[in-house]
């Protein structure tokens, strides 16, 4: 799945779970960077599908276990966790195979999220 077709996808998700004034998804025309924004959270894309992902939240959760930062992510993602995971799918996961090579553990935190639906 080439960037193109997955920005589609992804706007085709979010639009059938999310209200349209609920999110942004935008493409940076210079490097092709692809961004989902939402009031909370920052989903960022970069060098789709070959790069990586990252989670950005305007308050990070105080947790440090693995599974109560799932726990949370997934609290904070609430209803586009569905049309993310759904996109990864689609897209043989290469959405969550991205958010994995960041290393960091917000981002690995919304993989398993993505991941476990």
């Amino acid at each position: 799945m080439d960037a193109d077709e997955f920005i589609e996808e992804l706007n085709d998700a979010l639009a059938r779970s999310l209200d349209d004034d609920a999110y942004d998804v935008t493409v940076n025309d210079d490097d092709g960077t692809i961004e989902l924004a939402t009031d909370e959270w920052t989903l960022v894309i970069e060098s789709w599908p070959a790069g990586i992902a990252y989670l950005a939240l305007d308050d990070e959760p105080d947790a440090s276990d693995p599974d109560e930062l799932r726990t949370e992510i997934a609290r904070l993602i609430g209803p586009a966790a569905g049309p993310l995971a759904a996109v990864n799918g689609s897209a043989d996961g290469q959405l969550v195979a991205a958010l994995t090579r960041t290393r960091d553990p917000l981002s690995n935190a919304l993989a398993r999220v993505l991941s476990n639906g």
